[in-house]
């Protein structure tokens, strides 16, 4: 027992360890007044904290570029006032990909409006502890699935309905419709009795009286696990489930599971696409800023919209508090916004106010460039020096690639500047790897894996 506690107390002690300096890198990478790049300020790592002694940490560091004029938004830190969903955030409008397509997401409301973003996707999340409350006895929920469809031809419902006993008298009704324009209704499938729906559940739950302001009652309560076969397999982009039956309290919801008429599982989370855009979750005003990393000097913005903010600014600041206008948006039907600033800016942080959108919809950008000089470049620790024709891929200047990715004959030769690399072997549980020849600054290493089946 005392060895298993001594273990125990040693994890703790490694896991608290661990915890702290995330923690405090956390505080020292935010830290918008700090612009020392050595490596022990930048990360707030102690000599001989996690992850040991620095002597032997090969990741790149980072330092500023003041010489090359470029996108300096690119892969930087960014952060926004709101985003509609947690696929569509503002890390993607500083990922280097420009699109102008409309991206794919998925909304779920009821007559009471939107559910909240992070109650969206519990009934088709395919976890059994997350769930969705209609409350009443003539209600529905309604999944829109913008700028996609889906086809299914059933519909599973696990969950359970509270009701009224004495007034639940009438029989029920379940009707699951199709739609694919929000207006007009097709009912694909229904389910309805002249008793009540679901098995019995043993003892009441405590609930709100409902003919009274205060005070509470108890109810029944019946477990519900009912499939709703579809009339026909058709794609809809929306779908709404009426939920019918005098009496009930609160329908409630762990699956909403949209199947083939095979049985399987139809995918209807948005998270199935990728979308490289940032989508605010309102009309109304809102914000994107991005962390160049440290004090740059620049001159223009380039926005790159699918639904565009027609007023607005461009910001800037030196501690993403204070902000100051640099220019105002253009307007226009124009997708793409290039702004000339006022003049050359020096700042840390570059920010996008919007204060109106174009069709009275969310705002939609794909990507923010900034023009300039500085922000962080990576810039790879030396390589350690290559001795009796082996190298530990520790440090340097070389790039790790898909084989596949190769074009003819480069595969054979190394890198397409014929850098002499001729062959790199990887062997299971041997951290070196055996170089036919001499590294070089920029070379692109090539795996050769052989898959080892014990």
């Amino acid at each position: 027992m005392k060895t298993l506690d001594k273990q125990k107390k040693n994890v703790l002690t490694l896991c608290g360890a661990a915890m702290a300096s995330l923690l405090l890198w956390g505080c020292g990478g935010t830290n918008p007044t700090a612009e020392s790049f050595e490596r022990s300020d930048y990360y707030t790592r102690g000599i001989g904290q996690y992850p040991g002694d620095p002597k032997e940490d090969f990741s790149p560091s980072l330092a500023p570029d003041p010489s090359t004029y470029r996108n300096i938004a690119r892969l930087r830190s960014a952060f926004a006032s709101s985003s509609h969903d947690y696929n569509l955030v503002a890390q993607l409008a500083t990922d280097g990909i420009v699109t102008d397509e409309q991206p794919q997401y998925l909304n779920l409301s009821t007559p009471d409006g939107d559910v909240p973003r992070r109650e969206r996707e519990w009934m088709i999340d395919e976890g059994p502890y997350s769930r969705n409350t209609f409350p009443g006895g003539d209600t529905y929920f309604r999944f829109t699935l913008a700028n996609y469809s889906k086809a299914a031809g059933k519909l599973s419902l696990v969950g359970t309905v509270v009701y009224d006993d004495k007034v639940s008298k009438g029989g029920y009704e379940i009707i699951c419709q199709g739609s694919n324009d929000g207006k007009n209704w097709t009912e694909i499938g229904k389910l309805s009795g002249s008793g009540l729906p679901g098995q019995a559940v043993s003892g009441r739950v405590v609930v709100t009286d409902p003919n009274k302001q205060t005070g509470e009652t108890t109810m029944p309560v019946r477990k519900l696990n009912e499939t709703i076969t579809f009339n026909s397999e058709n794609a809809y982009s929306d779908y709404r489930v009426l939920l019918k039956m005098a009496g009930a309290h609160d329908w409630v919801f762990t699956e909403a599971n949209f199947m083939d008429k095979d049985g399987g599982l139809v995918e209807m989370k948005p998270s199935q696409f990728f979308n490289s855009v940032w989508m605010s979750a309102t009309g109304g005003e809102e914000w994107l800023y991005v962390d160049l990393g440290s004090m740059s000097e620049f001159d223009k913005v380039v926005l790159h919209w699918i639904n565009k903010a027609v007023k607005g600014k461009v910001q800037v600041s030196d501690d993403a508090v204070q902000w100051k206008d640099a220019a105002e948006l253009p307007g226009g039907d124009g997708l793409i916004d290039e702004i000339a600033l006022n003049g050359k800016q020096n700042a840390r942080y570059v920010r996008v106010l919007m204060q109106e959108p174009a069709n009275g919809s969310r705002y939609i950008l794909s990507e923010v460039e900034v023009m300039g000089k500085g922000g962080l470049v990576a810039q790879p620790v030396a390589s350690p020096a290559a001795s009796k024709g082996k190298i530990i891929l520790s440090g340097g200047n070389w790039e790790l690639q898909r084989a596949s990715g190769l074009q003819a004959g480069e595969l054979d030769r190394g890198d397409s500047a014929g850098n002499g690399i001729e062959q790199l072997q990887e062997y299971r549980g041997n951290r070196r790897s055996e170089l036919c020849g001499q590294p070089v600054a920029g070379v692109r290493i090539v795996l050769l894996v052989q898959l080892l089946v014990s």
